[in-house]
């Protein structure tokens, strides 16, 4: 279920949004983190693990939803790309 904007994951902050290059994605515990972002339609267009720093500019413009997972917490946000 990818809803928008369901937060699990304390202290989440996902910036910048709108972006272009990357976004820096931090936390209360700023653990190892999963993230998969999947287009409008929900086909999974990248997946990525990182402490902090995903890198999307192969992604073209558009709205995302981009769904991170930290530890057992799972958090799910729109992101735009311009």
């Amino acid at each position: 279920n990818l809803s928008v904007e369901s937060n699990t994951i304390n202290g989440l902050n996902v910036y910048p949004n709108p972006a272009n290059d990357f976004v820096t994605i931090s936390t209360d515990i700023n653990a190892e983190k999963s993230v998969v972002i999947f287009d409008i339609t929900g086909k999974t267009v990248m997946n990525a693990t990182t402490m902090g720093i995903v890198h999307i500019g192969k992604l073209a413009a558009g709205v995302y939803i981009m769904q991170i997972t930290e530890n057992d917490a799972v958090a799910t946000t729109k992101l735009i790309i311009k």
